[in-house]
């Protein structure tokens, strides 16, 4: 769900700067029902699907180089308020989606950073377990909710792309 939205906010960006006529937007959804019938079956990034010339490739989120770093603020408090800083490989600010999910790792809800890629969230309830941080073309960050759990915590998270081939 979170590669979804994702690629949902990555089209409506696209869609102001060029004027989609029929058949891209034919395009546009199969690409995204290619992705959605891979996310349902797996987890990871997705290359090596041709669609016309591009193309795309699956990497498993076991494969992820991303990292992240948390600074604990202040413990033994009732819930858990994290700080968000999300950068690329050269710490330049990237703004990205945060979805908390279950056991599964399905979302349980999802929010958007800003284009500083900062964002801070409570979470009140057990029924989160891990933190997806992720955006489109790089790879996902997966956190499990115990590190952060009754405190206050700056997460700082590095994405990298993944390679493109042609």
């Amino acid at each position: 769900m979170t590669r979804l939205v994702l690629i949902y906010l990555d089209l409506m960006q696209l869609k102001r700067v060029i004027k989609p006529d029929a058949k891209m937007m034919k395009n546009i959804f199969l690409f995204v029902l290619i992705i959605w019938s891979i996310a349902s079956k797996a987890s990871g990034t997705f290359h090596n699907i041709k669609i016309n010339d591009n193309y795309l490739s699956f990497i498993s989120a076991d494969d992820d180089s991303s990292n992240y770093k948390i600074k604990i603020l202040k413990k033994d408090i009732n819930y858990s308020q994290i700080r968000f800083v999300i950068l690329d490989e050269k710490n330049n600010p990237l703004n990205g989606i945060i979805s908390l999910s279950d056991v599964n790792k399905k979302g349980v809800t999802a929010v958007l950073t800003n284009e500083d890629g900062k964002i801070l969230v409570s979470v009140f309830t057990d029924l989160v377990k891990y933190i997806i941080v992720g955006r489109i073309g790089f790879g996902d960050v997966i956190i499990p909710i115990d590190k952060v759990k009754n405190k206050v915590t700056e997460v700082r998270i590095q994405l990298y792309p993944f390679a493109t081939t042609n």
